[in-house]
This record gives structure tokens, sequence and C-alpha cells, in this order.
């Protein structure tokens, strides 16, 4: 039983990563269109 809610919760995980990288790829794209305006990495790290 835990084995199965550990690796359901690693796969969710991991659809969740994946779901995610694909979003910021997405935004990268728009951005190197000059479709949408891209932050500096200090404004993102300051998120952090």
């Amino acid at each position: 039983m835990k084995k199965q809610l550990f690796k359901s919760i690693k796969n969710s995980n991991k659809r969740r990563v994946l779901r995610e990288l694909k979003e910021a790829v997405e935004e990268l794209k728009l951005v190197k269109q000059g479709k949408l305006k891209g932050r500096p990495a200090r404004e993102l790290l300051e998120e952090l």
C-alpha cells in the first residue's frame, strides 16, 4: 500500500514538473518572438 502511494506521488510530481517545464518553454518561445516581455534573472531569483 505505501509503495503504491509513493509511486503515485512520484508520478504526480513528475507530471507536474513536465507540465511546468513545457509551460516555461512555451513562454520562452513567446519572449523570443517578442510577444511576451521577459524578466531579468535577478527578479526571478528574488522570488525564490
